[in-house]
Formats: structure tokens, sequence, C-alpha cells
């Protein structure tokens, strides 16, 4: 065989173990997105086990009074606060794997004067905006945590950028124009029957 030959089948062998290496590590790194993005995604995965007979609560409930201020979007953390079991919650912690459902429960604003107008500022009814409440999303404790955590930041792969969250959340006192501010964390158990 001649080298200009033999020069043209190295090549071709460079070009195609060249073009082999970057589909392998782009398939890779689809690969490790899309497990990251799968334990996100709210579906449950058994890790709790058969449910048999459930008597009870069965859903941990933190209140977030404690924890004020905001918890932004894209977040990949979120603080829990202090369980209330005595609401009629359960008082399971949370590890890795675990399935959260972040809500808004309230953030209305409306108009306070003392007449007519109270509340929507026409009919004295109801409010001038909801703001968040009533936005929720499903995340996932991040494989991260090492053993079980009942209060205080826990890393989390949500749907949103970076795999945080995808909405805002507020916690805050009411004021003289806008009524108070709450979220609530609430593990969801995840059975296999």
């Amino acid at each position: 065989m001649r080298v200009k030959d033999r020069l043209k089948r190295i090549v071709v062998v460079v070009i195609i173990f060249a073009q082999v290496v970057l589909f392998t590590s782009s398939v890779e790194r689809n690969q490790i997105e899309v497990a990251r993005a799968s334990v996100a995604a709210p579906c449950g995965n058994g890790a709790d086990g058969a449910g048999g007979t459930l008597s009870g609560p069965v859903n941990t409930y933190w209140s977030q009074a404690s924890v004020l201020g905001t918890l932004a979007a894209a977040s990949n953390t979120v603080t829990l606060g202090t369980i209330d079991a005595t609401g009629g919650g359960a008082a399971t912690g949370v590890k890795a794997g675990d399935e959260l459902l972040i809500i808004q429960m309230q953030d209305g604003t409306f108009t306070d004067t003392n007449a007519s107008t109270y509340g929507d500022g026409a009919t004295g009814s109801g409010y001038t905006a909801l703001s968040s409440a009533g936005l929720y999303e499903y995340v996932r404790v991040d494989a991260s945590v090492v053993g079980t955590k009942t209060t205080g930041s826990v890393a989390i792969d949500g749907a949103g950028a970076g795999f945080g969250l995808l909405n805002t959340y507020h916690e805050a006192a009411a004021t003289g124009s806008s009524g108070i501010e709450t979220y609530q964390i609430i593990r969801v158990p995840q059975y296999t029957t």
C-alpha cells in the first residue's frame, strides 16, 4: 500500500474515533440529564413500600411560619420549618428520593379601606389580586441528602431552571393591604400498592 493511501486510512480512522468519542460523551450527558429530570418527575417510585391498610394521616406537613421570606424560582434547596403533627399530619421526615409538594396557600392582596369598597376596591367583597395563591409543584429530595431530615435546609430536584423550583413562594405576615402569605411543604408518601 502506498503512503498516501495509508495516510487517508489513518485520517478516516481518527475522524471515526473522534465522532464516537463525541457521540458517546453527548449521550452520557443526555442520560445524566434525563435521569435527573426523571427524579424530579411527579410520580411515585414505591419507596415507602406497600400501602397496606392505611389509618390516620400519611402526609407530613411543615409549618413555614418560622421561615419568613421568599422561596425563589430555580432554588435547589428548601428550608423545612417545624413538622405540624398537631393538626393531624404524620411526623415522618424526608430522605433522598422522597416526593414533596410545595404549595402557596395564601397570598392575596385587597383594599383595606374601612368602607363599602373593602376587599376588591369596588363592591366590598373579594380581593384585588390572588398573586401566587394556589401555585404548586412536586419536587424530589436530592440524592445528596444523607439520612432523614425533619427540619433545616434540604437539597431538591425540580422541573425549573437548573433542576430547581418552577415557581416563587412567599411567607410573610399580613399588612394593611396584603393578607398573610403562607406556603406549605408536604411529604407525599410513595406506595407500591
